[in-house]
């Protein structure tokens, strides 16, 4: 069985993929021709070229853009260098992958360490405190060149995730695209963003390194051939988060043009929280490090002692450090349980199986934090109140999802019900009704042995166990309103047989429209109200719906989330993939073909077509806009001569029922338990507000299954 201690390094990359990792040696790298960079403050830069698509590119790998943050530095903002690196004698050599900052897990489960397709998303590099630094992707030698840059900023949910991963290596989107690809390493989980003192501990320190990275390649990479005036940053997941926050940002605003996100913004309800929040957490760590003998509540005097600790140690205790999140999401589901015992028996469950325990809970354990200098605002706040106050960077904006965000988040959360011992994926069968016979002599089975992390046998139940986040939301009316609007297969509705696959796709559909697909559309709602009918910006919205055909992985699992980025770096031309474990079809090739010359055109003019190719021409992707809300379906073409399927108002109703009626149902809540201890009134939303609620107000999610249960040594 699947244990619950591997989730977090799938979550530290946000992505899932099916290819085998081929990692060239640092011996290749080191026997290739050299190449020496010079920048204007004295530093010489050494790299290697290599040959991609047929085209040379120049590669700097490990290049240091700020201080290690280690010592007195430890959970402060990164400190610029303050001397050149390398010199003309003895150039900084840039030939191997960067150290990748501390996150936990350290090692793979056995599990991982035979199925490939999970192995490639570990860390390939040495973990290490000292690990700020960057790459540079260049399809040219010229300083003269002018290129447009796009920078790559990694997901991992905030705790995790690396820019050595083979899967972003920059060279053949900067040969395929004619661009300089950069990307960094940055600090995470409680080393990236633990908050406690404004000055010890200020939070947010994983992004202002991804600040101080942008504001070196703003400042050198003119040497490298490329444009500063046409740096595009993107990112996807926790990355995409992090690019929506520097639009936002005001320290980030003037060192980039545009900005692409992949699944997710910075209004998803896991991508940040209140420096209140934060420090609860901070203590809760501290307590768990032994910092806090005397109880102390001083920032400063927590900040030095946890310097103190291993950053092995440290990140050991991150999950840990929400035990108190967990206690809070049992004792309210407790109550919720009591209140509705009557209707999970007449759902054909025992007390017993209606009861099982709710600490599946999944959040991010340390979050970029609002109210402070680098974020000064509430994410959606200042997003909607952006055309009066100017506030947020306009600039183009290219973003999308794709098309089952969620399976990802359900298999992992609930691994142990999804994995067989053989290693096998399955979807519950107990998720389907009627049982027969011997199912049912299983299914009691699993029952009187608890094998099973849930065995509901009205997915209705699912609902409140695992989907709704706000404990003081835990209310029937809010689970049987979700239920009916994402058509979850239940008695309650009259249904009376379903299959295991019409539940999934139900928790799928309400999983990626909560966590990832909503808070994509919804930025691009507000961010083109704010840019106006007559700006000179322009948005594209995307959704991704190619499942690779030659996918280990069984074809329910759809279209997963972080599927994209193996055809928005090139992975079908990156010869250190290995073929023998996953060919590319034809189609799939010219597909990523296709994506990396949308995003590089993207990166070059602020639009994506335009393409120089005779695959594909003309104005194949209309802008979005709030008239018809276009996008673009990222599917494999059945020849290159067809187009690519246009689509209008991607999920428009679902969103709309997330960000309007569910605040309203709220409200009635509210009104109806206005005296009770236990009921929290919502203050009145209009349309302009309620999107706010979509920041953390009765937030639908995935519930990770048995993190307190993590195997913490």
């Amino acid at each position: 069985m699947l244990r619950i201690g591997l989730l977090p390094q799938w979550l530290l990359v946000a992505a899932m993929s099916a290819v085998l990792l081929q990692p060239m040696g640092s011996e290749a790298q080191a026997a290739a021709p050299r190449h020496t960079v010079n920048l204007t403050n004295g530093s010489s830069i050494q790299g290697f070229t290599s040959t991609v698509r047929s085209r040379t590119v120049w590669s700097y790998l490990g290049i240091p853009y700020a201080k290690p943050p280690v010592g007195a530095l430890r959970f402060k903002p990164s400190v610029p260098l303050d001397s050149p690196i390398g010199n003309s004698s003895m150039p900084y050599d840039a030939s191997k992958k960067p150290q990748t900052c501390y996150y936990w897990p350290l090692l793979p489960q056995e599990f991982e360490k035979t199925n490939p397709a999970l192995m490639m998303w570990w860390n390939n590099t040495e973990m290490s405190e000292d690990c700020l630094y960057l790459n540079v992707w260049s399809p040219t030698s010229d300083s003269a060149a002018g290129k447009a840059v796009m920078v790559w900023i990694y997901g991992g949910g905030f705790f995790g995730g690396s820019s050595s991963l083979e899967v972003y290596d920059g060279a053949v989107l900067a040969a395929t695209g004619d661009v300089v690809v950069a990307s960094m390493q940055y600090r995470t989980g409680a080393l990236g963003f633990m908050f406690l003192d404004d000055t010890e501990a200020p939070g947010n320190a994983g992004l202002y390194d991804q600040y101080r990275a942008i504001q070196w390649i703003h400042e050198n990479i003119r040497a490298f051939g490329g444009d500063n005036s046409q740096i595009t940053l993107f990112g996807e997941s926790a990355g995409a988060v992090s690019v929506s926050y520097h639009l936002l940002s005001p320290y980030t605003q003037g060192y980039f043009r545009r900005a692409i996100l992949n699944s997710g913004s910075a209004i998803a309800w896991w991508a940040s929280e209140d420096r209140s929040t934060g420090w609860s957490k901070s203590l809760a760590l501290a307590d768990l490090a032994k910092c806090r003998p005397d109880y102390t509540r001083d920032g400063i005097k927590i900040a030095n002692c946890l310097r103190q600790v291993t950053p092995e140690l440290l990140q050991q205790h991150t999950w840990n450090a929400m035990s108190n999140v967990f206690k809070a999401r049992k004792q309210s589901y407790s109550r919720y349980y009591q209140q509705n015992l009557r209707r999970y028996q007449e759902s054909g469950n025992s007390a017993a199986i209606a009861n099982l325990e709710t600490a599946l809970f999944f959040d991010v354990p340390f979050k970029p934090v609002f109210g402070s200098d680098f974020l000064p605002k509430v994410p959606v706040e200042q997003l909607r109140d952006s055309k009066m106050n100017n506030d947020v960077k306009k600039a183009d904006l290219l973003l999308g999802v794709v098309k089952d965000e969620g399976t990802f988040w359900i298999m992992y959360a609930l691994g142990g019900i999804f994995m067989h011992k053989n290693g096998n994926w399955n979807i519950p069968f107990w998720w389907g009704q009627p049982l027969d016979q011997q199912l049912n002599r299983d299914y009691d089975f699993l029952v009187q042995n608890r094998t099973g992390l849930d065995m509901d046998k009205d997915p209705y139940n699912l609902v409140a166990r695992y989907f709704i986040v706000n404990n003081t939301h835990l209310d029937s009316l809010v689970t049987e309103a979700v239920s009916f609007e994402y058509q979850v297969p239940s008695k309650l509705f009259g249904r009376t047989s379903w299959t295991a696959k019409e539940t999934l796709d139900a928790l799928d559909d309400l999983t990626s429209d909560r966590s990832f697909k909503c808070p994509t559309v919804d930025f691009a709602e507000m961010y083109a109200q704010m840019l106006g009918m007559n700006g000179s910006n322009s948005i594209w919205m995307y959704s991704f719906e190619q499942r690779s055909q030659m996918l280990p992985l069984p074809e329910w699992t759809g279209v997963l989330h972080g599927y994209e980025l193996d055809y928005v770096f090139g992975t079908p031309f990156n010869q250190r993939f290995g073929p023998e474990f996953y060919n590319f079809t034809t189609s799939e090739s010219q597909l990523s073909d296709d994506v990396m010359k949308f995003w590089t055109n993207f990166a070059r003019t602020g639009n994506p077509n335009q393409f120089n190719s005779s695959s594909l021409s003309g104005e194949a992707w209309p802008a979005y806009n709030l008239s018809d809300r276009s996008y673009i379906v990222l599917k494999s073409r059945l020849s290159t001569a067809s187009s690519f399927r246009i689509g209008q108002n991607l999920r428009k109703r679902q969103c709309d029922f997330l960000r309007y009626q569910v605040p309203n149902i709220v409200r009635q809540i509210g009104a109806r338990y206005d005296c009770s201890s236990d009921r929290r009134s919502e203050p009145t939303m209009g349309p302009a507000s309620s999107a706010n609620a979509l920041q953390g107000k009765l937030a639908f999610i995935i519930l990770v299954a048995g993190l307190v249960q993590l195997s913490l040594l």
